[in-house]
C-alpha cells in the first residue's frame, strides 16, 4: 500500500477525533486562524509549530482565555509531540489558574508555573475551551501562510 496525501488527512482526521473525544466533544471542531470557538471546542492552533514559541507570548491571556481554579473548569491548551502524536497523551497540559492570579500552570508535562513554557517547532497545539462560553477574537500567531 502506498502512503499518499490522502491518507495522511484521513490519518490526521482520526487523531483529531481521539483528541476531541477525549475533550468529550466530537462534533464542536475548529481549525484557528482568528477566534477560538467556545463552549468545549477543539481549536486547533496548529498542527505543526512553524517556530519555537513561549506560551506567554501567544497572546492567549489578553484575548481572554478562560481561568479557573481548577483545570476542569479552565480552557486548557494541549500540546503534542506532532501532528502524528495527537492520539496520544499530550506532551503537556497547560491551564490558567485563577488561584495564582491567571498565571499558565502545568497539569502535566511539568511542574507548578508554566508562564516559560515554549511550544518546539513540529509540535501540534489544540486548545479545549471548557470555561469560554463566547467565541474569543485572537489571531493565530502559528497559522499557517501561504509558502510555509
Amino acid at each position: 500500500m502506498v502512503y499518499n496525501e490522502h491518507m495522511k488527512t484521513c490519518i490526521a482526521a482520526l487523531l483529531i477525533s481521539c483528541v476531541a473525544a477525549q475533550a468529550g466533544s466530537l462534533a464542536n471542531l475548529s481549525v484557528v486562524t482568528d477566534r477560538l470557538m467556545p463552549s468545549n471546542a477543539v481549536n486547533v492552533v496548529t498542527y505543526a509549530a512553524p517556530r519555537a514559541v513561549s506560551i506567554g507570548d501567544l497572546g492567549l491571556k489578553e484575548a481572554g482565555l478562560a481561568a479557573a481554579p481548577v483545570i476542569m473548569q479552565a480552557d486548557e491548551v494541549r500540546i503534542f509531540a506532532n501532528r502524528e502524536a495527537m492520539g496520544a497523551r499530550p506532551k503537556a497540559r497547560l491551564w490558567r489558574n485563577s488561584r495564582e492570579g491567571g498565571a499558565w500552570w502545568y497539569q502535566t508535562g511539568g511542574e507548578g508555573l508554566a508562564d516559560a513554557h515554549v511550544i518546539q517547532p513540529g509540535e501540534a497545539v489544540v486548545i479545549l475551551t471548557r470555561g469560554s462560553t463566547n467565541a474569543l477574537v485572537w489571531k493565530n500567531p502559528l497559522a499557517a501562510t501561504p509558502g510555509e
